[in-house]
């Protein structure tokens, strides 16, 4: 509204006429405000990407009015309505009334895409759960024939056991994989995730992944053998690991691997077993650089293991246990460039290190598998039945009672979730530590089964209340559940804001699009619009457009059109050729004779960098980002709190914290040392070189450069700048580096 109203919350308003009440009566407008956390489409894990939403949360809380603001002192002997400051009343406020609210608003669990998520999500325990069962079937049925093989060799042993085994060991020959990536090769590897790039001679990991991007050979390597990985780390969000693994089984749930970690600074030697990360002891702490190239070597024979980095050789270690399996590349949380893979057999004349002490594995022992494992398996693939047979019932019951359409009945529901407590407690019947409960459990539950009993259940948890700090306990939340009404006092807050009689809305509104537009506001006050502030030397203008804009319906789009389509908007931020008598009288341009010249917004100038690198990020919504120069997401995404915040931003005037009703605009040395030095704007100017023609001339190069950055053509004195400079710095990226530090990149004229 353009008013200081918390002036008034102690006394009334020393300068407007804002009453202490009124500012108490604004106040019951939020009076029941609670914020909740709801599940969004896609993704119904709240902790990942949930969608914050207000509500009401208790429709009876009431407001007091507090003397001389303090909280402690309520005055609860009189309850203070909701309504407008008296002197903006003017009749266009009107009482708030009760609003009656859509089913999903009070039961979000009941939305479609929520329904059917649960649903996918129980299929994919259940698909987990046979995996898992049918995997404990078949290594329980191989442990049986090994225990049955070792037991008939006890029996009758083969003599030169030994000799003829010793035929096993491959033979040492020329490499078994080579590969400079320098196209895609098929035949050889099996390649997963959308986000590989085969470019400039390289393969490039362009987008960090949690594991979900690898490239995996599809032939098994020697047992012993060596390995050499030749790759650079060019980005991440946090560790920044690149590395390779080896002894892949076809799952992919057991292998070994050893990375490079940027975050961690370190060399690291780590196993996954039955998808698990195990990390070991062997570690060595080494400074890995973004955009260098490391080449990581690996000598395996038998169980022992050698690590070296660039030649130097860094640990030795005995690793728990070994399959057969396939070497695969490794990037977690990394992008990366992979230049080159070598693997070929070890030469029995090769020497190793052996293992030193201090590289211990912390490893379990390979878990046995005995006919109880292969029961427990089982018992939990039935749990994971009964939990989705549960879930389709419950929705159905919900669809019926709340939507009046499907088949289903709560009785049903109850049984199926009777069935699944039933389930749970079997598999806890399998735990030496739970048995003798689970057992108690079981009767009961069977007997509540036979005769009928079927507990009832809660609702599903696809929302969380995230409480307002209040000290008015009436305002929270009453009940488990949320409201089926509304109090209706933000609907009537809206209506009187957009109401034609209110005389601030429109104004305050058309000033801040103005300000946006063109550097300086109508009002210079744009966060009060009170008595003390000046009259707007275009007064007229201001009312005008405030006009068009509740005469169009609120139709922002229009007034953009409109603003952007003026002769005010189109004139140029030049004064060169201005009358020297308009100089004299309007210095300071409050006239608007001349555009004004403003720096792009620090959220703008970086995200320019990286649409003209044309590696920003469009992807619409999802949780707030980690700020890091290696992300490429819009900077709107960015969290922006007082301690998490981007320096290459704050270094441009972010907004603050709290309030942006106007950005500052400061000029310092940091800023020119940011876009001479940080690495959002180095690689920004890499990559913006590198979406020119490589066949283009100097001539060509320099024309489509400055139309590119500059939106303009080059002078000719530019122009012959240029190409003298690019005659003695061949690297291109050096030229875009130094016109996107110009002042008319930097500034909108």
């Amino acid at each position: 509204m353009g008013l200081t109203m918390n002036c008034a919350k102690c006394h009334d308003h020393k300068y407007d006429p804002i009453t202490h009440l009124d500012y108490y009566k604004f106040r019951a407008i939020f009076e029941p405000y609670q914020v909740r956390v709801d599940a969004s489409p896609g993704q119904l894990d709240l902790a990942n990407n949930g969608l914050t939403r207000v509500y009401d949360g208790n429709l009876e809380a009431a407001t007091y009015l507090h003397k001389r603001g303090e909280e402690s002192k309520a005055d609860q002997s009189r309850k203070i309505s909701a309504g407008s400051p008296a002197f903006l009343a003017s009749g266009a406020w009107r009482t708030p009334k009760s609003i009656d609210l859509p089913l999903e608003a009070w039961r979000p669990d009941l939305q479609e895409f929520v329904q059917n998520g649960l649903l996918v999500q129980a299929q994919e325990k259940v698909a987990q759960a046979e995996a898992h069962r049918k995997k404990m079937q078949l290594q329980k049925a191989a442990a049986d024939r090994k225990k049955d093989l070792t037991n008939s060799e006890d029996q009758d042993p083969a003599p030169n056991s030994r000799e003829e085994n010793s035929g096993d060991k491959p033979a040492v020959g020329g490499p078994v994989l080579v590969d400079d990536f320098s196209k895609a090769r098929p035949e050889l590897w099996e390649l997963v995730g959308s986000d590989w790039r085969y470019q400039g001679g390289l393969l490039s990991l362009t987008k960090p992944s949690l594991g979900t991007h690898w490239l995996r050979s599809k032939a098994t390597h020697p047992h012993d053998f060596e390995v050499s990985l030749k790759s650079q780390t060019t980005g991440g969000q946090i560790w920044k690991s690149v590395g390779i693994r080896f002894d892949v089984d076809q799952s992919g749930n057991n292998s070994h691997f050893v990375y490079t970690s940027v975050e961690g600074t370190k060399v690291h030697l780590a196993h996954t077993i039955e998808g698990k990360d195990v990390y070991t002891k062997a570690v060595v702490s080494r400074p890995i650089r973004l955009n260098q190239e490391y080449t990581l070597n690996l000598k395996v024979r038998g169980a022992l293991i050698n690590v070296a980095l660039d030649g130097e050789f860094l640990f030795a270690y005995d690793l728990p246990s070994r399959q057969a399996g396939s070497v695969q590349l490794l990037a977690y949380d990394a992008t990366a460039d992979f230049y080159g893979i070598e693997v070929r057999p070890l030469p029995a004349e090769t020497i190793l290190e052996k293992a030193s002490d201090n590289a211990k594995p912390i490893v379990a022992s390979a878990p046995v598998i005995t006919e109880s494992v292969v029961e427990l398996a089982e018992a939990k693939l039935k749990l994971a039945q009964a939990e989705y047979a549960f879930a389709r019932a419950r929705i159905d019951a919900d669809n019926v009672n709340y939507r009046k359409k499907g088949k289903g009945t709560e009785e049903n529901a109850r049984r199926m979730f009777l069935e699944r407590n039933l389930a749970e407690a079997r598999v806890d019947l399998l735990d030496t530590k739970k048995a003798a409960q689970a057992s108690s459990t079981i009767k009961n539950l069977e007997a509540d089964l036979k005769a009928g009993k079927f507990p009832a259940y809660e609702p599903l948890a696809v929302s969380k209340v995230s409480l307002l700090k209040t000290p008015n306990k009436d305002a929270l939340p009453a009940g488990d559940g949320y409201p089926k009404t509304s109090s209706g006092r933000r609907t009537a807050l809206a209506n009187w804001l957009t109401h034609r009689d209110h005389p601030l809305t429109a104004r305050v509104a058309v000033n801040h699009i103005w300000l946006r537009h063109f550097g300086s506001p109508l009002v210079e006050s744009i966060a009060d619009f009170g008595l003390r502030a000046p009259k707007p030397v275009h007064q007229d203008l201001l009312d005008y457009l405030a006009v068009e804009l509740i005469d169009s319906g609120w139709d922002m789009k229009r007034l953009h059109r409109l603003m952007l389509s003026s002769k005010t908007w189109r004139r140029s931020s030049s004064n060169l050729a201005a009358d020297e008598r308009t100089l004299a009288v309007d210095k300071s341009n409050r006239h608007y004779w001349r555009m004004n010249s403003r720096r792009m917004e620090s959220q703008v100038l970086r995200d320019s960098l990286l649409h003209l690198g044309g590696t920003l990020d469009l992807t619409r919504g999802g949780p707030p980002v980690t700020p890091s120069p290696d992300v490429r997401r819009r900077s709107l995404y960015f969290v922006h709190s007082r301690d998490g915040r981007s320096k290459f931003l704050s270094t441009f005037d972010d907004a603050d914290v709290f309030a942006c009703y106007r950005r500052s605009e400061s000029i310092v040395p940091q800023q020119a040392l940011a876009m001479m030095n940080s690495q959002t704007a180095t690689v920004a100017a890499k990559q913006i070189a590198e979406t020119f023609s490589p066949d283009m001339n100097s001539g060509e190069f320099a024309r489509a450069a400055f139309m590119k950055i500059l939106a303009r053509e080059p002078a000719e004195a530019e122009l012959a700048e240029s190409l003298s400079y690019l005659r003695n710095e061949p690297r291109r990226e050096h030229f875009i580096h130094a016109l996107i530090n110009l002042n008319d990149f930097l500034v909108i004229r």
